[in-house]
């Protein structure tokens, strides 16, 4: 990933890093700034590490409300993507207890979205995980479920139900495939539901 798209996710965070980028190699350039729905289309339509680092806070500030169903789940994803992606870098920068003499986050937003955004989390990325899992990364991290989307890319979407068709609401859980918190995801997967300390696993991070 080049130094000027790396820049930007980083510029994504209120914490963003100071340090000027390096010289980068080309991108593609993005839409002119009154055509949202060509830049909806050039990001969810281009690879990550070819797009214009300028256009990145323009994308992720843009009002979705007006575009299709399509194109609204393809662009939520997206940005999820690149959340998880400045995330992924923040975490190589924090230290392994994430929130010492902090009390723990027990209130945070939902992500609210349609059946189709939960199909689109699958292509960029992020991999399904359970509540049995979900606790799991609790139990181990020290993190609460909030503190786990604080920290990591644990997110979760809800699909609202339709109480006249007698729908009920969905809960669909993800944890992003190049997140630390993988590493527990697969030590559960193969049994290892025991007392192993997580740093074994090659897991770096947890909240206390």
């Amino acid at each position: 990933m080049d130094a000027l798209l790396l820049a930007a996710l980083l510029a994504l965070s209120p914490a963003a890093s100071a340090a000027k980028p390096k010289a980068a190699a080309a991108a593609k350039e993005a839409p002119p700034a009154n055509d949202d729905e060509k830049l909806v289309d050039y990001f969810t339509k281009s690879d990550t590490s070819d797009l214009d680092p300028k256009a990145i806070p323009r994308f992720m500030e843009l009002d979705l409300s007006k575009m299709s169903p399509g194109r609204r789940a393809a662009a939520q994803g997206k940005r999820l993507e690149l959340k998880a992606l400045r995330k992924s870098m923040e975490s190589k920068t924090k230290p392994p207890i994430r929130r010492a003499g902090q009390d723990p986050l027990q209130e945070c937003g939902v992500e609210e979205g349609t059946a189709q955004q939960a199909k689109v989390m699958a292509t960029i990325g992020f991999m399904p995980v359970t509540q049995d899992e979900v606790q799991f990364l609790v139990q181990r991290t020290k993190c609460t479920e909030c503190e786990l989307s604080e920290e990591f890319t644990y997110t979760r979407l809800i699909v609202p139900g339709d109480k006249a068709k007698k729908i009920p609401a969905e809960k669909h859980m993800f944890v992003h495939a190049k997140d630390p918190l993988m590493a527990l995801v697969s030590q559960y997967r193969a049994g290892g539901k025991g007392g192993t300390d997580f740093f074994s696993v090659g897991f770096f991070g947890a909240c206390r």
